[in-house]
């Protein structure tokens, strides 16, 4: 038999009723946790009432109606040695890791967070990848990138988000079966704001069907701010002079929720903010706003701003966290949280695609068009108005090979006033397409031409093409975009194209295979060595080929050097140029000095 309890018989009340609208269980159609929160100084009874309410969950009319869990974060400390040091030094993903095991300490709920545990796994194997590179940098004094793989990175680098929301839908499983209800004890012990800030990914994740009891000492229900001095300081500091307070501002102010998304795509834009911090901090934060259900509509706002930065922004760090952000928010448009927020269709659409164009593989496609007559969907794609549905149809169209759309996807990829996205979508398509563009030889120079053009996504998507169709006149064009684009993955994808032409030796003659081979010795020497360790055609010739072998400069007189050395391009040839200066350096001619 219960103790007696006197007293709190409101906040009982309250308890009961939401009780009573869950039992029987409620229509998942209501997706917001609901919420208790009991705060206040040390010895006003928190904990008895907390208990008290327990109690109620589980005997008399609602005994056996719910799944309980009950959490006293001062007991826990004595198993967590992260729990066992200071406020602010504790982790989220310790956090996480002690409701974790506290759960599977019911054995029925062990087949409920099978993703939380491979996404563990997935950090884990990162973390020591990781360590591993780190160690042989230090070893051989040399950069050594980890070799993970596209799934450990993106939990290596949102392992508090990736964990979250995997804890929260294995919650969200128990609670479909019986609504599930969570008490935490003493949580003033971990409401470090980033912890708590994951903790209501958690719950966000967790769904309608769960309740969430927690008696603190804080008063974590406006905007998790703690002091209003310092809410103050941090927003002045967004005015500041100096790029480096307005980027440590906003990334304080973002882990209070406490920046509104016209700010954010101010900062974000590259007009109004030079400094690449400043504009990165802008694209993280942006990133994370997505989980507030109340701000997703508005977050869509940002689609724009961000897919400008994806493309244009002359940052790498910029471009990436741009395109996280954008990643989380097209991720957060499909939870069921959002179902009933009226979203734009078509920003979504434009984000994806934007995504794809970028790289992103987007698990989530459209139904692929069913037309496969290529006369029909190159009169559908001149006459639709539709940018999605144009960009759909050349998709397909390169997939079909369709010979027959080579001209028209050539007219779009040549048209000025075309979208940025259709020319990029028409590059991407006429590589798809192969041997009929490769036989093409306006689409090839458009390709060529396409290298250079103001747009990044446009610029990429020719680099991939011409790697795949392999075109003589592709190889010069595709060194001089390793050299000089500004854009490190315009730059990685020439890399990759120009790697298609030393080892495809059915499309590329011995003499490309030379050339190119060369180019990549000069500009990425690690990628050229790595590259003759593998069984790749003429490698015995390529790793013999010195240039400036092929020319004895040395015994020219100085006037033929000096003609040699202005009719040869210093961007094409610059190994030969090189050798060329070496030449007239030992004649020590004074005519030598202009050229």
């Amino acid at each position: 038999m219960n103790d007696i309890f006197l007293g709190r018989d409101e906040q009982q009340e309250r308890f009961r009723n939401v009780l009573n609208s869950l039992v029987p269980t409620a229509s998942t159609s209501e997706e917001d946790p609901k919420i208790f929160l009991l705060h206040g100084f040390g010895g006003m009874g928190k904990t008895t009432l907390l208990q008290r309410l327990y109690n109620i969950s589980r005997e008399g009319e609602f005994q056996n109606c719910f799944n309980t869990l009950y959490l006293d974060w001062e007991k826990e400390r004595e198993h967590y040695i992260g729990l066992q040091v200071d406020h602010d030094a504790i982790q989220p993903v310790t956090i996480l890791e002690a409701i974790y095991q506290k759960l599977l300490k019911q054995e029925e709920w062990k087949g409920y967070f099978e993703e939380y545990s491979d996404n563990q796994s997935l950090l884990k194997t990162a973390i020591e990848k990781i360590k591993q590179a780190e160690e042989e940098q230090e070893r051989i004094n040399q950069p050594v990138l980890p070799d993970l793989t596209t799934d450990e990175s993106e939990v290596y680098k949102n392992s508090d988000e990736w964990l979250a929301e995997a804890l929260g839908a294995g919650i969200a499983e128990i609670a479909a079966k019986k609504p599930f209800i969570i008490f935490f004890d003493t949580y003033e012990l971990v409401d470090r704001i980033q912890c708590d800030s994951v903790l209501r990914k958690v719950m966000t994740h967790g769904g309608g069907q769960v309740v969430w009891v927690i008696a603190g000492r804080s008063n974590l229900a406006d905007n998790i701010w703690r002091n209003e001095a310092a809410k103050e300081a941090l927003t002045a500091a967004l005015a500041d002079n100096y790029p480096d307070i307005v980027a440590v501002a906003i990334r304080a102010l973002g882990g209070l929720n406490a920046l509104e998304v016209p700010q954010l795509i101010r900062f974000l834009n590259l007009n109004q903010s030079k400094d690449r911090y400043v504009r990165e901090a802008a694209a993280r934060e942006l990133g994370y706003i997505d989980d507030n259900k109340i701000d997703i509509a508005k977050v869509l706002e940002a689609v724009e701003p961000l897919i400008d930065a994806m493309r244009n922004d002359y940052m790498k760090q910029v471009r990436e966290a741009a395109r996280n952000a954008g990643r989380k928010i097209y991720r957060a448009t499909e939870y069921s949280d959002f179902k009933g927020v009226n979203l734009d269709k078509t920003v979504r659409q434009k984000l994806q695609w934007a995504l794809i164009l970028a790289g992103e593989k987007i698990s989530e496609q459209e139904e692929e068009l069913k037309e496969t007559d290529p006369i029909i969907l190159i009169k559908n794609l001149n006459s639709s108005e539709d940018i999605n549905e144009r960009e759909r149809i050349m998709n397909k169209l390169g997939k079909l090979q369709a010979s027959e759309a080579v001209r028209p996807l050539v007219d779009l990829l040549q048209d000025t006033n075309q979208e940025p996205d259709i020319r990029a979508t028409a590059a991407a398509a006429l590589g798809k397409i192969g041997t009929a563009t490769a036989n093409h030889n306006p689409a090839i120079q458009s390709l060529v031409k396409a290298l250079g053009n103001n747009d990044s996504f446009v610029r990429l998507k020719a680099a991939e093409a011409l790697g795949k169709l392999i075109p003589p006149v592709g190889r010069d064009a595709l060194y001089q975009a390793i050299r000089q684009d500004k854009f490190s993955n315009v730059r990685k994808a020439a890399k990759e194209a120009l790697k298609k032409y030393i080892i495809d030796s059915n499309r590329s003659t011995i003499e490309d295979r030379i050339k190119a081979f060369n180019y990549l010795k000069l500009v990425y020497p690690n990628d050229a060595e790595t590259l003759l360790q593998q069984p790749i055609p003429d490698a015995d010739v390529l790793r013999e080929y010195n240039p400036e072998q092929q020319v004895n400069f040395e015994k020219m007189s100085v006037s033929d050097l000096i003609d040699q050395l202005n009719n040869n391009n210093t961007q094409i040839n610059p190994d030969e140029c090189v050798a060329i200066a070496k030449a007239l350096g030992k004649h020590g001619d004074a005519d030598a000095l202009d050229p």
